[in-house]
This record gives structure tokens, C-alpha cells and sequence, in this order.
């Protein structure tokens, strides 16, 4: 389904950041997660979420994209740049999170900075092994 303008509908982008962004790696927020946080009902994140619904207020759709994360227009701007600066982010932490990089990242978080640089230098090292071996391109 794609706007008049060719983009994705807001059910699409919603159910992309339903999909992406989530509050642990096993499961995704509810609707009633979700609309428990952003001032409305569980059925009205279904019917936007399905398409049965696609003219929220802005305040609506300003919540669900605070609540995400994602910049404001996301979800109601016509800005095919902005859409695929978004899409490409989230892809790239769907990419993080399947390849465990995320719990990598969520765990160096808790290191110092002396630290970050020891893990960091391991990191280049392991590196310039693979791209050694032929194991990695990049």
C-alpha cells in the first residue's frame, strides 16, 4: 500500500517502527503497550496499524513518533528523503540487533573509557585477521 505520493502509508511506516524498534530483542511493543504511552486505545493503534484508519491528529502521530524515536514527519510527511533516511536506520538496527551487535553495543556501554579503547583495538585487530584470511570484505 503506498500514498499518493508513491511512499509508504502510515500503516506500513507504523508497522515498520512496530518491527524495528523494540523494547527487548524477543518481543515487539503491543498496541496496548503503545497507546498506554501515547494517549490513546489499543484499537486505534489496530486500525492505524491495519489502514482501516489513516487521518490521526498530528498530536497522535507526534506521540507514536516520540515514542519511537524517529523525527517528527516521519509518519506524515510526503518526504521520500526523510522516509528513506529513517528506513535505512531502521534496517541498519534490524541488521545490529539479528547479528547480536546490539547486546555487543549494550555491553560496551557499561565500560569505561580506557576500556572502549582496549575493546576497540581488539575489535581492529580481529579485523585485519578476517581481511587477512579473506573472511571479510570492508
Amino acid at each position: 500500500m503506498t500514498e499518493t505520493g508513491g511512499g509508504p502509508t502510515l500503516a506500513a511506516k507504523l508497522n515498520t517502527l512496530f518491527a524495528s524498534i523494540r523494547p527487548d530483542a524477543e518481543r515487539q511493543y503491543t498496541n496496548k503497550e503503545v497507546a498506554c504511552a501515547v494517549g490513546c486505545t489499543p484499537v486505534m493503534i489496530g486500525y492505524l496499524r491495519s489502514g482501516q484508519r489513516d487521518n490521526p491528529s498530528i498530536n497522535l502521530l507526534r506521540s507514536l513518533e516520540a515514542f519511537f524515536g524517529v523525527p517528527h514527519g516521519y509518519l506524515y510527511l510526503d518526504d521520500p528523503g526523510l522516509t528513506r533516511r529513517v528506513d535505512d536506520q531502521l534496517a541498519m538496527l534490524d541488521r545490529m540487533m539479528a547479528t547480536g551487535v546490539m547486546r555487543i553495543a549494550q555491553r560496551a556501554s557499561m565500560v569505561s573509557a580506557e576500556g572502549l579503547a582496549a575493546v576497540t583495538k581488539m575489535l581492529d585487530a580481529v579485523i585485519e585477521l578476517e581481511r587477512a584470511r579473506g573472511e571479510r570484505d570492508g
